[in-house]
């Protein structure tokens, strides 16, 4: 039996802009999407179950995340009823109810609340990285500007990052058991069969877990399969390439930074070829090519799959073009002749407070969906191998 929630679709609006209301189910949006399969057919039965209240199968489906926003059925649509706007306002539905503390669905829904708590975030992790800075230096453990003793900052931050990281993996928990199949596990696990599974079996399962982390996180296979046909874009331009820039800097970015933490002495001047400053430069590039292109777009009305953006989406595109500006800036500083150190550290704290907050913030922002997408695309993967085992 399906349980049915007659105000489900005025919750999805919530979430984004979009009106099924005037959707007279026609189907063209399915006919148009490149990634649309007879066995995976959106975003028409996804609108159909949204419009009739049918909560559980919105939450559970895999096509819920098949879907990387094009915008073909929001461009091609008789009615103008935005079918790729409802399959992003869904996803952000989907994940915000992946998160027990509610601060997700709060951050998607109200930009005044959003402005605000991701505000006290960066201070608070700002307050965290300048504390550690002064201490490593041997300075005293007080905060002078704000006269806060260095421990209260300390504590708060590691406090925030454990409640981040715990919110991150008791939502990937829900969305397993959201699409796990009970039958079908007790039959696969309790099967009477007359050879026990094999290492054979176990590591083709594993590689199949390697293989969509590699494909949604890295390669962007399904989303470069939305701009095959679109000859006329060029490579630089096209949204999948967009978003591997960002991705791709952002991620390098992160290594460095990583690699520059472990083994670099930060009183010692390296040079350019350094392989962990190499790698940020060349990481910042990709980062400030790709987020800027992408507000241009943002800006354009004309821009169907970005003529949607929420607040939300605003925010973490504008935050990470300014950690990637200021990056670049502060690379500059550390190779002129003589620079003030006050001034280097209000500029450290002011690119690594948003660089903390997004990272350690995954969970309750734009950044949670590639966690989740991919996840819950490798449990309906395992649970597609364990059917096809059980049969």
């Amino acid at each position: 039996m399906t349980k049915v929630n007659p105000e489900l679709i005025k919750d999805i609006k919530k979430y984004g802009a979009f009106d099924v209301s005037a959707c007279f189910n026609c189907g063209n949006c399915t006919a148009v999407c490149p990634l649309s399969t007879a066995k995976y057919s959106f975003p028409r039965q996804m609108i159909r179950r949204a419009s009739i209240g049918d909560e559980k199968t919105i939450l559970s489906k895999k096509e819920m995340w098949l879907c990387y926003y094009c915008g073909e059925c929001s461009k091609t649509c008789p009615r103008e009823a935005k079918p790729g706007a409802f399959m992003a306002a869904a996803r952000r539905y989907a994940i915000a109810k992946a998160d027990l503390t509610g601060i997700t669905g709060l951050l998607y829904k109200y930009p005044i609340f959003n402005f605000i708590f991701m505000t006290l975030m960066a201070v608070l992790f700002g307050l965290f990285m300048y504390a550690n800075r002064v201490e490593a230096r041997g300075g005293e453990k007080l905060i002078e500007i704000f006269n806060i003793p260095y421990h209260l900052i300390h504590n708060a931050g590691i406090i925030a990052m454990i409640a981040a990281v715990v919110t991150l993996f008791s939502g990937m928990l829900i969305i397993t058991l959201r699409e796990l199949d009970v039958k079908y596990m007790m039959e696969f696990l309790f099967k009477k069969r007359e050879k026990p599974l094999g290492f054979k079996y176990i590591a083709g399962l594993t590689m199949n877990i390697i293989k969509t982390v590699l494909q949604e996180m890295f390669a962007f296979k399904r989303f470069r399969e939305c701009d095959e046909e679109k000859k006329e874009i060029p490579l630089l331009l096209k949204p999948w390439f967009l978003h591997g820039t960002v991705a791709w800097g952002f991620m390098g970015l992160f290594l460095s930074t990583a690699l520059n933490f472990m083994f670099k002495d930060p009183a010692i001047k390296v040079a350019l070829w350094y392989p962990p400053r190499f790698i940020g430069i060349i990481a910042g590039i990709l980062l400030l090519y790709g987020a800027t292109v992408i507000i241009m777009k943002r800006l354009n009305p004309k821009q169907v799959n970005y003529a949607n953006s929420t607040f939300s989406d605003w925010w973490f595109i504008l935050t990470l073009w300014f950690i990637g500006l200021t990056g670049f800036i502060l690379t500059v500083l550390v190779y002129l002749p003589a620079v003030d150190q006050n001034l280097a550290d209000i500029l450290f704290i002011i690119h690594v407070a948003p660089a903390m907050q997004i990272v350690v913030m995954a969970a309750f922002t734009k950044l949670a969906h590639v966690f989740y997408r991919t996840h819950a695309l490798i449990v309906h993967n395992l649970m597609e191998e364990i059917k096809a085992g059980v049969k």
